[in-house]
């Protein structure tokens, strides 16, 4: 959920992408950290309770397979088909005791824990919080280590997301991933206003906010630039209780202000009776206001992310048999052969990519983010992952020419342990 109503006012902002072709225009084009790849940060607690849910609310009692991981599946292989690394983040120990009403559990669930070997086998990263997940994704963005924050929770905007990324799924398929993408330059609106917002209307951690400030209310004080300098002032008087109490007492009297005077022109009418009740609340609430303003993160400039990889495709295979319940060569190959187009751009995007223009072979690492030195310094051969370009080498992708190359993936049937008469086919078109 995030801050209470939010969504309903941000989503004019927001613009809709094939995130492929916005991750080619944003990381390819525009060569973000000089590796022509976008860098996005996944809040991965966020999306797994979402599948969870989606899988009580929709029960299948005779189904042996899992929903919640082949939700998963999809996703991460939606996500392999964009030219993007990513940064699974999950909740730490210490993120709040209560959210939304319900008790956290303060242990990583050991679904949690399974779903991190199936991410990894994808090549993507996972990494624990000290808190909430999307703090320090927000501070990992912050700090330039990621470019962009997907998530459906809207407290990240209050926690100073510059760019959100949220998952349109009626228009998804199953290999294409479609986005809501949100800039907080396009919506206007300062972090402290944000903050704001989710003091007054509430939130996951003070769920019911000020009696009587429904979203819209909110929203009208925000754009009369009320609150537009508290994350800012919060630095300042944090550490001393009588300038804290005397800053919201101010901001209490400012709020009220406009309210009986809708001075600004943002409200709908003039409020006299709201402002009196709100003279008698408990604004602002005290753990709301750390949960935003002081949250436990572990992020910091000399945070370093390893490189992503290529799939691990016998580990993909085994955890399909194992934890979701794909079993049969058949249907093993069916589900598998959707990844191959996915690998291939995988491979594309590593740092240690290396071509063969004679054979059209396509060479990366397949098992680690670092290059290798043997005894004498000398490059070590890893074992590799290839697939081969057919036809002309280079592929001409000029004027007129095929949209896409194609190339032959035995060797990605070998590594999934998968029989060639199994698999539907030893090419993939990318």
């Amino acid at each position: 959920m995030g801050i209470k109503g939010l969504w309903k006012h941000v989503a004019p902002f927001g613009i809709t992408h094939d995130l492929a072709q916005y991750s080619l225009a944003e990381g390819y084009i525009r060569n973000y950290h000089l590796s022509r790849t976008l860098h996005i940060g996944v809040d991965a607690s966020c999306l797994l309770d979402g599948y969870i849910s989606s899988q009580f609310a929709h029960p299948q009692l005779h189904s042996p397979v899992n929903t919640t991981f082949s939700q998963l599946f999809r996703f991460l292989n939606q996500l392999s088909r964009c030219p993007v690394h990513a940064t699974f983040m999950f909740d730490g120990e210490e993120r709040p005791s209560y959210k939304r009403g319900v008790k956290v559990i303060s242990r990583s669930p050991l679904l949690y824990q399974q779903a991190q070997i199936l991410i990894q086998a994808f090549g993507f990263n996972c990494y624990v919080a000290k808190g909430d997940a999307e703090v320090e994704l927000c501070d990992a963005e912050r700090l330039g280590a990621v470019d962009a924050v997907l998530t459906r929770d809207s407290d990240v905007f209050a926690l100073g997301a510059k760019c959100v990324l949220r998952v349109v799924p009626d228009q998804c398929t199953e290999t294409k991933l479609v986005v809501d993408v949100y800039l907080a330059e396009r919506i206007g609106l300062s972090r402290g206003a944000y903050i704001l917002f989710a003091l007054l209307s509430g939130n996951d951690v003070a769920i019911q906010g000020i009696p009587g400030f429904g979203h819209t209310i909110c929203y009208a004080l925000c754009l009369s630039g009320l609150g537009d300098t508290l994350a800012d002032d919060w630095v300042n008087i944090v550490n001393s209780p009588y300038h804290t109490t005397e800053y919201f007492h101010a901001l209490k009297l400012d709020i009220c202000n406009e309210l009986k005077s809708n001075s600004k022109g943002y409200l709908r009418s003039r409020m006299p009776q709201l402002a009196k009740s709100f003279e008698q609340s408990d604004f602002p609430s005290v753990v709301a206001l750390q949960a935003f303003l002081s949250p436990a993160s572990a992020w910091s400039p000399h945070t370093r992310l390893p490189l992503p990889r290529i799939h691990s495709l016998d580990l993909i295979a085994q955890f399909c048999k194992e934890y979701i319940g794909w079993n049969g060569d058949q249907t093993l190959a069916l589900k598998l052969h959707s990844l191959w187009p996915g690998v291939v751009i995988r491979m594309l995007c590593s740092k240690y990519l290396a071509y063969n223009v004679e054979t059209g072979a396509l060479l990366v690492p397949s098992i680690q983010s670092n290059a290798l030195f043997d005894a004498s310094g000398s490059l070590a051969q890893p074992p590799t992952t290839k697939a081969v370009i057919r036809g002309s080498n280079p592929p001409c992708l000029g004027s007129g020419a095929s949209k896409g190359i194609t190339c032959n993936i035995t060797d990605f049937i070998k590594s999934a342990n998968l029989s060639r008469m199994a698999s539907k086919s030893d090419t993939v078109i990318v």
